[in-house]
């Protein structure tokens, strides 16, 4: 599994699993939405050789992290962010799903204001993964 397979199925973890909102890329062009929604950041992978076999045969570990930023508009009730975080994090204290192994402890960082025009407000999970492929 490459590094694009993993972040897809965290993408995919997030969209199928995860609270209904619309999932934004980091790279998008696209307007958010008005309403609540969620960002998807890549922090950055660390590959490593984790067995030496034949040319073609290594296995490589790559860790890894992302930040799931959840946004909702100013004036939400806390309690709506809250929710949304709690149920972003259960999806993640998982250790093993399609692949990717988590490290079951996903991390959110306090309040903060989501938006330089201070339309949304919201809160960031950071997730360490891992994911093992050959090569």
């Amino acid at each position: 599994m490459a590094l694009n397979d993993a972040l897809s199925a965290i993408r995919t973890r997030l969209t199928t699993l995860g609270p209904a909102l619309p999932l934004i890329d980091e790279n998008s062009n696209e307007r958010p939405p008005d309403g609540p929604h969620l960002i998807l950041e890549f922090l950055g992978a660390s590959p490593r050789v984790a067995g030496i076999g034949a040319p073609g045969a290594h296995l490589v570990r790559e860790f890894g992290a992302v930040m799931i930023h959840v946004l909702v508009p100013r004036g939400t009730e806390t309690a709506a962010l809250d929710g949304h975080v709690a149920a972003i994090c259960a999806l993640f204290r998982t250790t093993d799903a399609d692949g990717v192994f988590y490290d079951g402890a996903p991390r959110v960082d306090p309040n903060q204001p989501a938006s330089e025009d201070g339309v949304f407000f919201g809160r960031s999970i950071a997730v360490d993964f891992r994911h093992d492929h050959i090569a």
